[in-house]
C-alpha cells in the first residue's frame, strides 16, 4: 500500500433524501444507506471502503444531518464520532462544502480534500485510486480547483457538461464553459464535438483554496462561515444555516469559477444510479419528477434489491 499523506482529507456527502429511487429508496433510508448489488456493502460503506487506501482514517469525513447519523454510525462503526458533521437544516451541497472546508482548514491549514457524493457506484476502483492520487498531487503544487470529467458514451439531459481546452499538463484540461443540464439537442452536439465530458461531481483541492475562492465569488455564503471562525475545528462549533438558500456547490461553482476550474479525464464505470459512464444502462434516466415504481421494502435492508440493479449489469462495464 502506498504511503498516506496526513493532510489529505475526504469529505462524504451524505445528506440526500434519494427521491428519484421511490420507493425503494425512502427518506428514512435513501439509497446510499442501501446495498443495491447484494455484496454486504450499502453505497456508502463502498465510498468509505474506496477511500480508505488513498486518505487516513482518521481524516475522513462524512458531512449529514441528525436524521441519518444513526445509520451513518452503524454503517461506518470505524469512523470517528468527531468526524460526523451534522448540517443543522438541508441546505443542497454549498454550505455543506463551504462548512466542510472551513472543520478541515481549522484543523489542518495545509490540508487537501476530495469531496465525493456517498451514492456512485464506482468499478475498476484501481482506477479510481490512480485518479485521485494524480488529483490530489496535482492540486497540492498549484492554486487549482480540479474536477474529475467522465467521457460521455451518449446524450445525456441529467448531467453537468464541462467543455475542456489547454492542457494544463498530460491528463489535466482546463474548463473552458460549463452547461447545467443541456437538453436533447444540445447534448447530441456536445457529444458529436467531443470536447465535452459529463461532471462526476468528484472535487479535488486545498482546503485553503476552495474557501478563497468561495470568499471572492460567493461572499453571501461563506461571510456566515468567517463569523466565528476561530472556532471551527472544535466539536462545539455547528454553523447556523438561517438565511443561507439551497444552492449546489458544483453547479454554482462550475458557472461562477469555471475559469478556475481544470479537469481530470477519468476513464472508470461509474453510477449515480442513473447512468454507467462506459455503455451499458445502470437503469432508465427519467426526468427528476418521475419516479421508478420498485417493489415496497418495510425497512432499510441491506440484502434486498431490485433486480434491475443484478450484478450482472454492472460487470459489463468492467
Amino acid at each position: 500500500m502506498a504511503t498516506q499523506n496526513s493532510h489529505r482529507y475526504c469529505v462524504i456527502m451524505c445528506g440526500g433524501v434519494g427521491s428519484r429511487f421511490w420507493p425503494y429508496s425512502r427518506e428514512n433510508c435513501p439509497k446510499q444507506f442501501i446495498d443495491f448489488l447484494g455484496t454486504g456493502r450499502s453505497l456508502l460503506q463502498m465510498s468509505y471502503d474506496r477511500i480508505l487506501p488513498i486518505v487516513p482514517k482518521e481524516n475522513i469525513l462524512v458531512v449529514t444531518n441528525e436524521k441519518y447519523a444513526p445509520l451513518i454510525r452503524e454503517q461506518l462503526p470505524d469512523l470517528l464520532p468527531e468526524n460526523i458533521l451534522l448540517e443543522p437544516a438541508r441546505r443542497n451541497t454549498a454550505p455543506c462544502i463551504a462548512w466542510a472546508a472551513f472543520h478541515i482548514a481549522a484543523i489542518d491549514p495545509a490540508a487537501s480534500m476530495i469531496v465525493t457524493p456517498s451514492d456512485h457506484l464506482i468499478t475498476r476502483e484501481n482506477i479510481f485510486e490512480d485518479c485521485v492520487r494524480r488529483g490530489f498531487e496535482f492540486v497540492e503544487k498549484n492554486d487549482a480547483l480540479l474536477t474529475l470529467g467522465i467521457t460521455p458514451v451518449r446524450p445525456e439531459t441529467g448531467y453537468g457538461y464541462i467543455q475542456v481546452g489547454q492542457e494544463a499538463e498530460p491528463g489535466i484540461l482546463k474548463v473552458k464553459t460549463f452547461t447545467e443540464k443541456p437538453n436533447l439537442e444540445l447534448a447530441k452536439v456536445f457529444l458529436e464535438t467531443g470536447e465535452f465530458f459529463w461532471n462526476s461531481g468528484i472535487f479535488l483541492w486545498r482546503a485553503s483554496t476552495i474557501i478563497d475562492a468561495l470568499r471572492k465569488h460567493d461572499s453571501d455564503l461563506t461571510v456566515r462561515f468567517d463569523r466565528g471562525a476561530s472556532d471551527f475545528g472544535t466539536p462545539v462549533r455547528k454553523p447556523s444555516y438561517e438565511r443561507i438558500s439551497h444552492h449546489s456547490l458544483p453547479t454554482r461553482l462550475t458557472m461562477r469559477l469555471w475559469r478556475r476550474l481544470t479537469m481530470y479525464m477519468w476513464n472508470v464505470s461509474t453510477s449515480d444510479g442513473t447512468i454507467s459512464a462506459h455503455g451499458a444502462p445502470f437503469m432508465t434516466t427519467r426526468p427528476r419528477t418521475s419516479r421508478t415504481t420498485w417493489p415496497r421494502t418495510a425497512k432499510c435492508s441491506p440484502m434486498t434489491a431490485p433486480a434491475i440493479f443484478s450484478q450482472s449489469v454492472i460487470l459489463k462495464n468492467l
